[in-house]
């Protein structure tokens, strides 16, 4: 899967460079290199961070299975009230989308197995929600107001991935659907093309080129008094177009690339287990030859 989703993120980063190289746009070299190896460069900071996440979450969620309660808890206020914390006044050292990622998980896997009953209290989970959205808000503007006021306070970050009071507001409105039973193979088959949307829509050259060009035409001709009713349109436009390029992408090369990553995470395999036997085998040998003697 890790591979499959590098891989998709890389096909279609090159199939975008294309286009805009028919189109007769002109890139740096450095521009093209990077979109061909999007994931290295990190053109797109969430596939690469995923794949991180996704390869060492079970081993975190192993680890967090053989702790205390209390334990666990204490990780957990410290995970929010510290790294939170420290996050909210932007500083550099501890921003990590990575570490943001764990934080969630940490805090998910305590409310899943030593709070289950918190599902059932749907009322609850609405007003914690509503109450961390009106905080939010609340301390974004009073940002904006203290900015005003003195330069220095446009550090703060209230609106982060790392927001404590973001994410748990987030959390308590997963909750208040979490138990609900809906089905819907349309619905289902569109959420399998979520990462393809994302992939296309925040692509680097749609990101600086396509999107800049669109708004400064619509601003030169049509002036800034409708700037919101732009974006919205220009939201609505890439959420369709994306999802129309993603179910295409979906049904044509993806199921090629996901032929690939079988091949090559067999590959992998093989050579890691002969390497593997190569090294130790011998040693083991050794071992046991000493061991006789």
């Amino acid at each position: 899967k890790a591979i499959n989703l590098l891989l998709d993120a890389t096909v279609i980063s090159v199939i975008i460079l294309f286009v805009f190289l028919i189109s007769g746009e002109q890139l740096s070299k450095a521009t093209i290199l990077k979109q061909f190896f999007p994931n290295i460069f990190i053109m797109n900071w969430f596939v690469p961070c995923y794949v991180v996440f996704y390869l060492l979450s079970p081993i975190i969620v192993l680890g967090l299975k053989h702790l205390p309660e209390n334990v666990h808890l204490g990780i957990v206020i410290f995970s929010i009230f510290i790294y939170g914390g420290l996050s909210t006044v932007s500083l550099a050292y501890f921003d990590s989308q990575l570490i943001a990622f764990f934080n969630i998980l940490v805090l998910v896997a305590f409310i899943k197995w030593h709070v289950p009953n918190i599902y059932h209290k749907k009322r609850l989970n609405l007003i914690i929600f509503l109450i961390g959205i009106a905080l939010t808000y609340f301390l974004y503007f009073l940002k904006l107001w203290l900015t005003d006021v003195n330069a220095v306070f446009g550090r703060l970050n209230f609106t982060g991935m790392n927001s404590p009071i973001l994410y748990i507001a987030l959390i308590a409105l997963f909750n208040v659907f979490a138990e609900m039973n809906f089905q819907s193979t349309f619905i289902s088959y569109l959420s399998s093309c979520s990462l393809f949307v994302y992939v296309i829509h925040e692509n680097y050259l749609l990101r600086t080129i396509t999107r800049i060009k669109y708004y400064k035409y619509v601003i030169n001709y049509f002036g800034a008094n409708h700037a919101i009713l732009y974006m919205l349109l220009c939201g609505l436009f890439m959420f369709i177009v994306g999802f129309i390029f993603a179910v295409i992408y979906r049904e044509t090369l993806h199921k090629l690339v996901v032929k690939i990553s079988i091949w090559f995470d067999s590959l992998m395999h093989h050579t890691y287990d002969r390497g593997y036997q190569k090294l130790f085998k011998d040693n083991n040998t050794n071992n046991s030859n000493q061991e006789k003697k």
